[in-house]
């Protein structure tokens, strides 16, 4: 597959492409406290959820971009939501920080090589690292899809 059908796929699925869910989508949906709602046997919240998929889509936008993030200390500390984004503000904010991320990563892709090295990940390639972002965010919100319904914060 050239680089060029590899991007467009690529492109494709960080959008919310067919099988995956758009990221702008989170926009529409209106959880005010339920984003923080306790379900049996869901060991998170749906904003739990989001703030995960946040911390490790910033983190690979970052990587594709060249530079050499921060990783979480550890696994938890990526489900722990900060205070201040346990609002609805909080909520509206992390869903924008998450869009800006993806955005960032689609218009990287006119700039990089899918085959070349990733700095703060070898033996990681560009390309996997796109993959693994699509592949991270597209479980994670469809699970913030189930949480937010069962919640009865999800749009019809």
């Amino acid at each position: 597959m050239s680089q060029e059908l590899w991007k467009d796929s690529l492109r494709q699925g960080l959008q919310g492409s067919q099988a995956h869910l758009a990221p702008a989508r989170l926009l529409a949906a209106d959880p005010r406290q339920r984003a923080d709602q306790a379900l049996p046997g869901v060991p998170y919240s749906a904003r739990g959820c989001l703030y995960h998929t946040l911390v490790w889509s910033e983190l690979l936008a970052a990587l594709v971009a060249g530079e050499r993030p921060a990783w979480p200390e550890n696994l938890e500390s990526s489900w722990q939501v900060p205070e201040d984004l346990r609002t609805a503000q909080g909520w509206e904010l992390m869903a924008g920080r998450l869009q800006d991320s993806i955005r960032r990563a689609t218009e990287q892709l006119e700039h990089v090589d899918l085959a070349g090295p990733v700095a703060g990940w070898p033996p990681a390639t560009v390309g996997r690292v796109y993959q693994e972002m699509i592949m991270h965010n597209s479980y994670h919100l469809g699970q913030l899809v189930v949480l937010l319904r069962m919640a009865g914060a999800w749009p019809s």
